[in-house]
């Protein structure tokens, strides 16, 4: 909460219920390695507007849905923190608040319930660059 995560990974499924602009700070694929720069969002709509807007993932087993981010480009989710706390929120954390962070997030890895259903809001058929991963 303090870092600022909550901004975005907010509700029951923590995340997933909103589209938010990936790389507020800086841009992400200097950071991810992104082997192709995808506009997101904009793919869809042909919007300016919309370029980069990706959905926020949810983080309900979030430890075992590597790789991680739209294209996969990093597959280490200690790293996929860090690289979040510093494209979305301008901040380098330290070893001892990933170590926290990445608990925190392997602390809600669960069954994943025969009956789930998308959140309210999110589409059912997402085009691919948009999908989780």
């Amino acid at each position: 909460m303090n870092v600022g995560c909550v901004g975005c990974h907010s509700g029951n499924l923590v995340g997933g219920t909103m589209l938010q602009l990936f790389g507020v700070m800086e841009n992400y694929w200097e950071h991810t390695g992104s082997p192709e720069i995808m506009s997101g969002l904009m793919m869809v709509t042909g919007e300016e507007r919309d370029r980069f807007f990706f959905r926020v993932p949810l983080l309900r087993n979030v430890a075992k849905a590597g790789p991680y981010f739209h294209d996969g480009s990093v597959d280490n989710l200690r790293r996929a923190t860090a690289i979040m706390a510093r494209v979305q929120l301008g901040q380098d954390l330290d070893s001892e608040a990933l170590d926290e962070l990445v608990a925190f997030q392997e602390a809600l890895t669960g069954e994943i319930p025969v009956n789930f259903h998308a959140p309210e809001g999110v589409p059912f058929e997402l085009p691919e660059v948009l999908k989780p991963i």
